[in-house]
């Protein structure tokens, strides 16, 4: 698996890569989070460079945001542990949903 994630990633442009990361550098969102109304879910793998209690901190600040702490892993947690990833991930979405399937409010 990590074999072929490598061997993809070789094939990204590297000057879209470069244009993404700086972009990424100027874009803020933190203002505008309040306004998400949506239950949120942070994924947070914990061996990651961005401290667990960093995530913990600003998704207290955030209405119906819940953190899901992945243990073993790094900072490419679908990559690294894609098991307990899916397994978080899916099943913040059934609590997130209703008996017909819809998203609750």
């Amino acid at each position: 698996m990590r074999r072929t994630f490598v061997e993809r990633w070789a094939e990204n442009d590297p000057r879209a890569y470069l244009a993404s990361m700086w972009a990424l550098r100027r874009w803020r969102l933190a203002e505008r989070l309040s306004s998400i109304k949506c239950p949120r879910c942070v994924i947070a793998a914990d061996l990651d460079y961005t401290p667990l209690a960093y995530k913990q901190s600003y998704a207290a600040q955030l209405p119906r945001t819940q953190v899901i702490r992945v243990s073993n892993s790094r900072h490419l947690t679908p990559i690294d542990q894609p098991e307990q990833f899916n397994h978080a991930f899916s099943a913040f979405l059934r609590q997130c949903t209703n008996a017909d399937g819809a998203f609750n409010d």
